[in-house]
């Protein structure tokens, strides 16, 4: 994978002895300050460095491409049958120009069917699978998506950092965001799961 930022001064690694040699040449911090101390700061300090440059670092660097929509006249049925294959638990919805104009959550689904979208004992899946096991349950899926779609849809325009893209999802309390372009055009989808791996790769980087 390549690096998501310009690392050409966390090249050079520094081991202890550098720190000795330089505390060396300035006497008084060796009151102050121990080499150990030192070095922790300095790790602190550089951590806090890599975290603010993944923070700066556009939505597009990090976002899904590949992503599966349905358009606002798709069948029910047929949508809740994508969500099922691909293991997915929304789908944008966007026009004939590829505008994004909503999103089916799961929630959206599962109301739609009269199904309580927070069943304490089974999750989407398992409401899914038993659904299409028992096809004539599947009479509760009338309508189309345009129906039961939430719109308008929280998204981001291409550019957007990542930095504003934890702080919208935090604020809105979501799991995910449409990455659109200009025109309102669907580019991408980015989601927590996009974030925290981008953050656990620079960790393991810096244990490296």
């Amino acid at each position: 994978m390549n690096h998501l930022f310009d690392e050409d001064e966390c090249r050079h690694q520094l081991i202890i002895d550098d720190f000795k040699h330089a505390m060396m040449e300035r006497p008084t911090f060796i009151n102050i300050i121990s080499v150990e101390d030192l070095m922790s700061l300095y790790q602190s300090a550089k951590t806090h460095a890599q975290i603010r440059c993944i923070e700066q670092v556009p939505v597009e660097r990090v976002m899904s491409r590949e992503i599966v929509t349905v358009s606002p006249t798709t069948s029910l049925v047929e949508a809740a049958e994508l969500m099922l294959q691909h293991r997915i638990s929304g789908l944008p919805v966007v026009d004939e120009t590829s505008r994004l104009v909503g999103v089916l959550a799961e929630a959206d689904l599962l109301k739609a069917v009269g199904i309580p979208c927070h069943h304490p004992t089974r999750n989407l899946w398992e409401t899914l699978e038993s659904l299409f096991l028992h096809r004539t349950s599947l009479q509760g899926f009338q309508g189309v998506v345009q129906e039961h779609m939430t719109a308008p849809v929280i998204g981001v325009e291409l550019g957007t950092i990542l930095e504003q893209a934890v702080d919208l999802m935090s604020k809105k309390r979501i799991k995910r965001l449409m990455v659109v372009d200009k025109a309102g055009q669907l580019q991408g989808v980015i989601t927590r799961s996009d974030i925290i791996r981008i953050f656990l790769i620079q960790a393991k980087q810096l244990a490296g």
